[in-house]
């Protein structure tokens, strides 16, 4: 029987997968963009989504592959680094929760896209209830997709909240005050984080495109009558050349990454001061004796 439709990202985190290429075993898609693997294949480095999210790209020192996952996320394929070659994949069975890193934050945020249409909860009440989940959303690195209409949702919540607070509150004025200042800050911080993905994608593009493929030297050393040794000679380094160019493209890339982790723990920080600052709020209005 058919699996339900998951996303692509619970698919490769979630599950191991058997690798079926020149040579075969069992591999793990790890959120640092490595790939564990139970054999010995080594032209094969990093991993990432590509543009859409749709599908992987898999670096090796011979390029890029791109593997297409099928709609119920339970196998994939592509071409292999010899265009005579295909990889394919299956998936395998799902990782305990304490061997992969990613599947409990993804349970714990869970509810957050669709936190408009609790309707069993004052609005006052789903803001203290998910405000934090929506934050690590926001801050999440961006090489991990996000839920489609969570910002929108957030901002459908927030006029919800000036609603209530209008026309039934269920805390005082200071408290709705907070929770729509927080709201703004978390549309904010969203606002950050598409700015900076779409400057990552640009700028990991651009060190694609700048790796040399040639040297000057090794230009200078080729001739017509090249024997074999000497063929043999070049290929070895133009393949170190590759491996090096894509070594440094992929420190660009880390750096890109690591910037935004910086911003994001500053974020974290305002955010985390103005959460508390929400809960205190609503904390004096329980306890005052008007209420």
């Amino acid at each position: 029987m058919t699996s339900p439709t998951i996303s692509l990202h619970d698919a490769m985190f979630l599950y191991s997968w058997h690798w079926q290429g020149q040579f075969s075993g069992t591999i793990q898609f790890l959120p640092d963009g490595s790939i564990k693997k139970d054999f010995q294949e080594q032209n094969w480095l990093k991993w990432e989504f590509s543009k859409d999210a749709s599908s992987i790209l898999v670096r090796g020192r011979d390029g890029k592959i791109t593997l297409q996952f099928n709609p119920d996320r339970t196998g994939f394929s592509g071409p292999a680094w010899n265009p005579k070659n295909k990889i394919t994949g299956n998936r395998l069975q799902r990782l305990a929760p304490s061997s992969h890193p990613s599947e409990k934050p993804v349970a714990k945020t869970a509810p957050v896209p669709g936190m408009r249409n609790n309707d069993s909860l004052s609005r006052i009440e789903v803001i203290k209830d998910q405000g934090p989940n929506a934050a690590e959303w926001a801050l999440t690195p961006l090489d991990r997709p996000i839920p489609a209409g969570i910002r929108q949702n957030l901002t459908y919540l927030r006029e919800d909240l000036l609603d209530e607070a209008s026309k039934a509150p269920k805390a005082s004025p200071a408290a709705y005050t907070q929770a729509s200042e927080y709201c703004d800050k978390l549309l904010a911080a969203f606002s950050q984080r598409e700015i900076a993905r779409v400057q990552a994608g640009y700028r990991a593009t651009q060190a694609d495109a700048n790796q040399a493929t040639s040297t000057q030297a090794l230009d200078a050393r080729r001739n017509h009558p090249m024997s074999w040794p000497q063929f043999a000679r070049e290929e070895s380094q133009r393949a170190a050349l590759r491996e090096s160019e894509a070594d440094k493209a992929d420190v660009k890339k880390q750096r890109i990454k690591v910037e935004w982790t910086t911003r994001a723990a500053q974020m974290r920080r305002i955010l985390d001061d103005h959460y508390r600052q929400f809960r205190e709020a609503m904390r004096l209005a329980h306890s005052s004796p008007a209420c």
